[in-house]
């Protein structure tokens, strides 16, 4: 018999394949770039083109996931799960704010090619916090701090879970020398690229923000058969996977909160809202 955790890290594995899947037929199926096609700008058609930017990178980031995590390198498949949290954040802060649709687009791409020019601060030096706009010549605030996109986004229960899980993931991404443990022996004392046991949390992190990405595409587009169906009974079942995890999993300080959250979050999917 499998032991329950092996079980789970096998289940959830299985689980990260299949979302792969789900995410591709939704992106070869709905991922028009309408803005560009229809050479109209206009705010819905700029909104569909950022969310799936953002929902497409998502899925070119679990393939990559997924890959990594075959290969035991849960550490580096944790720094990708962060660049799949932001996106999922974005479209959030999106959908609560469309308003600042500017923020997210215009602005960004503005100053990239030169059409939004950052102002000088009273010292002479480039003020990077804020661009003019050429026609007024107001100075508006520019750039959005993923702090902000948590604290306005969809969702206040994502403020909760936030500041734990996105602490944890970015260990990884910088060197932080908590995590350094992670890449010693079982003597604590080499250190060695064998070990292997970030590979769990990996997997349930991703099927967490996963689950959350494919909530958000069944809210965003009317997803039509085969799509919508099985995106259902994904989001079911990946959150059935984390739940077992949550009571599976030990979570210290300062992450001792997260599961309470985590769960919390979870309540608030459109398939736990609704007979689907």
């Amino acid at each position: 018999m499998t032991h329950p955790v092996a079980q789970l890290g096998i289940d959830g594995q299985d689980w990260l394949r299949s979302a792969e899947l789900a995410l591709r037929a939704i992106v070869d199926r709905y991922a028009f770039a309408k803005a560009i096609a229809t050479n109209n700008y206009n705010d819905a058609n700029v909104a569909n083109d950022f969310f799936y930017y953002c929902f497409t990178k998502s899925t070119k980031t679990l393939i990559a996931i997924n890959v990594l995590i075959e290969e035991r390198l849960g550490e580096d498949a944790q720094i990708l799960i962060r660049a799949a949290y932001e996106n999922y954040l974005a479209i959030s802060f999106l959908v609560s704010n469309p308003d600042r649709l500017d923020d997210l687009v215009a602005k960004k791409v503005g100053a990239h090619t030169g059409y939004l020019q950052h102002p000088l601060t009273s010292r002479g030096r480039i003020d990077y916090r804020k661009v003019i706009d050429p026609d007024s010549g107001e100075k508006l605030p520019f750039g959005l701090s993923v702090a902000e996109m948590v604290s306005l986004g969809k969702y206040s229960e994502d403020r909760e879970v936030h500041w734990p899980l996105y602490g944890f993931l970015s260990e990884h991404c910088h060197p932080h020398m908590m995590a350094s443990g992670n890449y010693r022996d079982k003597t604590n004392l080499h250190y060695s690229y064998e070990n292997k046991i970030q590979v769990l949390q990996a997997v349930v992190y991703a099927t967490y923000i996963y689950v959350l990405l494919l909530d958000e595409a069944r809210c965003f587009q009317q997803l039509k058969r085969p799509e919508a169906g099985k995106a259902s009974k994904l989001i079911k079942a990946g959150i059935a996977i984390i739940k077992r995890a949550l009571k599976i999993l030990i979570f210290e300080q300062p992450m001792e909160r997260l599961p309470n959250a985590i769960s919390s979050r979870l309540e608030l999917c459109s398939v736990m809202q609704r007979d689907v």
